[in-house]
Parts: structure tokens; C-alpha cells; sequence
């Protein structure tokens, strides 16, 4: 992302933050001159990896630092990762092969299984699969033959239905809004971005909306949209995006005869503490 990639002049770091830009200086040149030693005959690679940008009025590339001083550099995906070394990066690549990586904080599913997040129960795991104990995540694909049972079908909605009972009653208690456990549960948990497209969603819910508005008897599935996510103090459009949606917030409470199968909103952030119910290492809700 651009934001991502951003330079700064180095007249203006030069008079905000002086001694900021004589480290930064001093690093370029103990990289610059550690690269000639390496790479004496490329003498293309050392401007296209300067931390000083000089062929754009002198501007310090922010990720170009990032790179040079750290350990270890995280695409998150492998997609990123790949995307990061064969363009953007790979120069940076060729010379620390070993730098880039990928690592995301995924949580095994089967971690979630056994703290009831599917199916309560090792027990449960026992009926399907003939054997005690949760499965690793290679044996979850034994799943699939499964997937026509009307036991397995019951016993993963009940879990499914018990869980979203316990969301419901936090969310009442917590944010004092009470809705639907037997709703469908439609939940964007992102950072605020405009590329992430919580405003296409916001426009989704409202749209959807005007059309119960329009027929209410149209057999609509209850529907419960729930927002969670930050945003940089500085992102102007981020916070735009996140209006639209206290509005429709405030809606569903004004006028809950007409908003009765859907509700959306923004509330006050919730601390949650790590805990038998919480995975996240205690983040915002």
C-alpha cells in the first residue's frame, strides 16, 4: 500500500528531527559501503537500494529503512511474501535471502474445536470419528465424509447455535443491544481501509434495508451485521467510512419496528481479557 511506502523530503526531516536524519545518514552509509565491498561491479544496485531516494529531490523511502535494520521482514501470506520479493523488494531479496518471511497469527482450528468453538465436546469427536480425543488439522478433512449426517449437521449447529447465544448475551450485557441468536451472524473484523471494503458492506446493509422497507414480507433471513476494527488517527477517509455506519447504529435503535431483521452499528471499543472464552490474547471487540 502507498501508505505503506512512504517518503519523507530530507530538508523537512532535516528541521524537525536532525538527529533522526544523521543516524538515518550514518546507516545508509554503512550499508552503501558494505554493499560496494559485496557487489563492486553492480553499481545500479546501490541507488536502487539507498534509503536516500536522489533521483526524487532527495526523500528518505521509509520501507527501504525498514528493511535495512531489521531481523526479519513479514509478508503475513505467502502471496505477500512472494509479492514482496519477486517486485518491491528484490533486490533486497538477492542480498538478504534469508530475511523475508511469512507468518501469520492463525490459530489451529483444532484449538478452537476443543475450546468449543465447533463442536463442544471431544466426545462429539468420538461419535464422528470412532476415536477419542480432537483431531490435528491434517484428520479434520475426515470431516467431509460426514458432512451428510444429520447428527454431525445437529451437533455442529447446536455448538454453532450455544456460541452465538453466548455473543448475544455479551453483547447485551456489554453494549446493552439486544439481538437474535438465531440470526445469521455477518461479521467484518478488519482494519479500516478502503481497500478492505467496509464501506462497500455498510452500503450493502443499507441497501438491504430499504428493500425490507420496501416488502417486510418477503421472507427476509434475519440478519445481525456486526463492525469491528481500527483505524490510523490520521486515515481522514477511514474515519468517513466508519460514520455511515454509527448512523445506521443509531437507526436500528430509533426504529426498531422497521429495522427488526437487521442490525448494524459502531459501538464504544470493549477490552476483552484473555480467558477461557477469548483466543485473541485479550484485543478489542
Amino acid at each position: 500500500m502507498s501508505e505503506a511506502l512512504e517518503t519523507w523530503p530530507v530538508d523537512m526531516l532535516g528541521k524537525i528531527l536532525p538527529r533522526h536524519l544523521q543516524i538515518i545518514f550514518e546507516i545508509n552509509d554503512y550499508f552503501l559501503k558494505t554493499l560496494q565491498e559485496q557487489y563492486p561491479n553492480d553499481t545500479g544496485l546501490l541507488s536502487r537500494t539507498s534509503i536516500i531516494d536522489e533521483s526524487n529531490g532527495r526523500r528518505v523511502r521509509m520501507a527501504w529503512l525498514a528493511v535495512v535494520v531489521s531481523k526479519k521482514v513479514n509478508g503475513v501470506s505467502e502471496l505477500h511474501s512472494n509479492l514482496m520479493v519477486q517486485s518491491l523488494f528484490a533486490d533486497f531479496a538477492a542480498i538478504f535471502p534469508m530475511r523475508f518471511t511469512n507468518v501469520t497469527q492463525r490459530r489451529d482450528p483444532t484449538s478452537l474445536a476443543g475450546a468449543g468453538r465447533i463442536l463442544r465436546s471431544p466426545a462429539c469427536w468420538m461419535k464422528i470419528l470412532a476415536r477419542p480425543g480432537v483431531p490435528t488439522s491434517s484428520q479434520l478433512s475426515e470431516l467431509e465424509q460426514h458432512i451428510d449426517y444429520p447428527k454431525v449437521n445437529q451437533a455442529v449447529h447446536h455448538a454453532k447455535l450455544e456460541n452465538k447465544k453466548r455473543l448475544a448475551a455479551f453483547i447485551a450485557q456489554n453494549l446493552n443491544v439486544v439481538v437474535n441468536p438465531t440470526a445469521l451472524f455477518d461479521v467484518q473484523i478488519k482494519r479500516i481501509h478502503e481497500y478492505k471494503r467496509q464501506l462497500m458492506n455498510v452500503l450493502h446493509v443499507i441497501a438491504r434495508y430499504n428493500r425490507i422497507k420496501a416488502d417486510p414480507s418477503a421472507g427476509w433471513v434475519p440478519r445481525v451485521n456486526i463492525f469491528a476494527g481500527k483505524a490510523a488517527s490520521a486515515y481522514y477517509m477511514a474515519k468517513h467510512i466508519i460514520q455511515p455506519d454509527q448512523r445506521r447504529g443509531g437507526c436500528d435503535q430509533q426504529r426498531s419496528a422497521d429495522w427488526r431483521q437487521a442490525k448494524s452499528g459502531v459501538y464504544p471499543e470493549l477490552q476483552r481479557e484473555p480467558g477461557a472464552d477469548d483466543h485473541s490474547g485479550g484485543g478489542s471487540v
